[in-house]
């Protein structure tokens, strides 16, 4: 695994893959992402401004994350000793092999870095699994908050 920022022409394959996961989670009842609900602009921006990071299989994107400079609307104003990871998600081809878990240790040493000591995300406080996974993946749950639909928010040492 060898994470790459993503490049302009990753817009569309990126976009899709958070669209099928979307779709795949909505399928189960699981309340994270809504099928159609993030703006394509919103990937686009990141790729521009070099937070989108992805991982290829045989030239075909099968993982992708976003690691951001703050995130006021989600933890408040911060001391800039964080970064914050959104949007992470492997393909159905990888599911449960351990590919989220490596990228979340990949954007912890992205962190350590950049001269970081934490790394943050949330995720739709129902989301029990997913909570589950960020808890087994050594991350504490720093509390809820309410940005339009409540979030729980988890954080490590980088």
């Amino acid at each position: 695994m060898s994470p790459e920022r993503a490049r302009g022409e990753d817009a569309d394959a990126v976009y899709q893959l958070l669209h099928d996961a979307a779709v795949w989670l909505t399928a189960r009842g699981i309340e994270q992402w809504k099928p159609g609900a993030l703006p394509r602009r919103v990937v686009e921006d990141g790729i521009a401004r070099g937070e989108v990071f992805v991982v290829r299989a045989a030239d075909t994107l099968v993982a992708t994350l976003q690691l951001e400079e703050s995130d006021p609307g989600t933890w408040g104003s911060d001391a800039g000793d964080a970064l914050y990871v959104h949007r992470l998600c492997v393909g159905r081809t990888r599911a449960g092999d351990g590919l989220g878990l490596r990228l979340l240790d990949w954007a912890g040493g992205a962190t350590r870095a950049r001269g970081r000591r934490l790394l943050r995300l949330d995720c739709v406080a129902t989301n029990d699994a997913l909570r589950r996974y960020y808890a087994r993946a050594g991350f504490a749950e720093r509390g809820e908050v309410d940005v339009g639909v409540r979030l729980a928010r988890f954080e490590r040492n980088a």
